[in-house]
């Protein structure tokens, strides 16, 4: 239960972060070489769809600052790389979002084609994101606060989360579903992964959905369930 609250205490402080910025629109049309390069703080809109065609590019946008909101407005983000739940194709371009930084926000959008769609390597949000055909698709491992994603035809993981909360997404179609590390998975829908649905270590999972996986839960050690999650057998696990 102490996990869950101090997870809970996070996602609250990420949630109230960054809401005192001016706005930036991200033309796509005027970048003339990609990543695209965050290095102030505030907030971001995209303006139009981003597709990068090279297979050589590190990414599409760089978060090098902390306290930046990334609106993708709806938008797009495509890469080169196709993939499904068997593996990927076309080439790699490393990100679609990458942040290096503490209290970056990515919402509202679609992002695919690349070998992660969002990857964050400080603290975070992703929500509302729509993120498909991509090796590792969201990727939070550093304080992640993870909700109302969309996420399929991922040829790694789907969703990794650490230290933070998982809520509300749902994961189908890829190799493996959700990685929770000292985190709380809760309020998922996570089905038709080939291999693990929930693969989960010294975390807590509560009210999902798990079902039609090669496995449906995998646990490491210290994972408390409460015993409100449903499984392929119809049955609470």
């Amino acid at each position: 239960m102490k996990k869950f609250c101090l997870s809970l205490f996070f996602a609250l402080s990420v949630l109230c972060a960054n809401s005192s910025f001016a706005q930036t629109l991200i033309n796509p049309a005027s970048i003339t070489s990609y990543p695209y390069v965050i290095y102030t703080p505030g907030s971001y809109k995209l303006t139009g769809n981003i597709n990068v065609t090279s297979t050589t590019a590190l990414g599409a946008i760089y978060i090098g600052a902390n306290n930046v909101t990334l609106d993708l407005n709806g938008y797009s983000i495509t890469g080169p790389m196709v993939c499904t739940a068997s593996g990927c194709s076309g080439g790699s371009s490393t990100y679609g979002v990458q942040s290096v930084s503490n209290n970056s926000v990515v919402i509202n959008g679609n992002i695919s084609g690349f070998f992660y769609g969002v990857l964050l390597n400080g603290p975070g949000r992703v929500e509302n994101i729509n993120a498909s055909s991509c090796s590792n698709c969201i990727d939070a491992l550093q304080q992640g606060i993870l909700r109302h994603n969309i996420v399929y035809n991922c040829g790694g993981w789907g969703i990794a989360v650490g230290n933070g909360v998982a809520t509300e997404n749902t994961v189908y179609s890829c190799s493996y579903g959700m990685y929770a590390r000292g985190s709380s998975a809760i309020t998922n829908s996570i089905s038709n992964n080939t291999n693990y649905g929930l693969y989960a270590w010294n975390s807590v999972y509560e009210n999902n959905v798990i079902m039609s996986n090669g496995t449906d839960i995998s646990l490491g050690p210290d994972v408390v369930s409460l015993k409100s999650s449903v499984c392929t057998t119809l049955g609470p696990c």
